[in-house]
């Protein structure tokens, strides 16, 4: 594993790659190398597309605030052209998008590189993840226990340091339950915010709400940004952070049930109430006794 990929979050890692310190298309492949070692453990994914985002990296990245950023995308409303948005049901198992849905289009235009789909509970109709088509998703901190719901298969890819940052979506605690589950940040965002064309659906429009799961607070405020705002607004978000910061560390699991160290920063600024804090670790049984942390605010 490259130590390098569990230092940056999402912001760090596009101004890594806009430095030349590192490539877009190293990025992709430790963040498949990643959930090709993680994956086993967690089932976080449901779909992948890792030849095409390799292919995306090697390409024009732009100048968006996540250019190069691994990305994905749950598959629940939203859509991945060429990949099944299944909802975590079998009665959606064929559905191929053909085009991305407008969530989706606004993060590429930002620069991330999709890289698959994520777990769902069926219909998002579950406060955990844990669909009989697709089988469970795991909490990358405990096995044993559940990532929550029903943006499960995001939390559980990004506390497991698959990617930095994920969609996800809300309605009655989606982004903000697995977020608690696995020690992320979360936000509902308000109602009507985060325009997500075609997927005004009868089984959650209009209280389910589009956003993202991060490990940092500054890659949940771009993230926000990038979801509500046009195009050309997105080189004004990348210069807009200010140089404050709190900072602690987080585990993550790795290859085998070993945790590796990250580093965790938290913006400090519109959000600067927050104080971030983690909790002493805990012993992990199903990770052979290895250590873990959750962050609290």
């Amino acid at each position: 594993m490259d130590g390098w990929y569990d230092e940056l979050d999402g912001t760090g890692l596009a101004a890594a790659i806009r430095a030349g310190e590192v490539s877009a298309v190293e990025a992709v492949d430790a963040a498949i190398t990643r959930i090709e070692a993680i994956d086993p453990l967690v089932h976080a994914l449901v779909a992948e597309r890792f030849d095409a985002a390799r292919e995306d990296a090697a390409g024009p990245l732009g100048d968006g605030p996540f250019a190069g950023v691994p990305y994905l995308v749950k598959a629940l409303g939203a859509q991945v052209t060429g990949l099944p948005t299944s909802r975590g049901s079998r009665l959606w198992a064929d559905d191929v998008a053909t085009a991305d849905s407008l969530a989706v289009a606004r993060a590429r235009a930002a620069g991330v590189i999709v890289l698959g789909m994520t777990n769902t509970p069926e219909l998002g109709k579950n406060g955990s993840t844990e669909p009989l088509f697709h089988g469970p998703t795991h909490n990358p901190h405990d096995l044993s226990r559940s990532a929550g719901g029903s943006s499960g298969g995001s939390a559980a890819a990004v506390a497991s340091g698959m990617v930095p940052i994920a969609h996800g979506n809300d309605g009655g605690g989606s982004i903000r339950i697995p977020s608690a589950a696995c020690g992320l940040f979360g936000l509902k965002p308000s109602r009507g915010r985060v325009p997500n064309t075609p997927f005004l659906e009868a089984f959650s429009y209009p209280v389910g709400c589009t956003h993202s799961l991060t490990r940092t607070v500054r890659d949940q405020t771009c993230g926000s940004c990038v979801a509500m705002c046009a195009r050309s607004a997105m080189r004004i978000v990348a210069c807009s952070w200010r140089s404050e910061w709190t900072r602690a560390s987080v585990s993550s699991v790795c290859n085998g049930g070993i945790v590796r160290r990250q580093r965790v920063r938290g913006v400090v600024g519109s959000l600067r109430a927050h104080d971030v804090r983690f909790s002493p670790p805990f012993s992990s049984p199903a990770l052979g006794g290895a250590k873990s942390s959750r962050c609290t605010t």
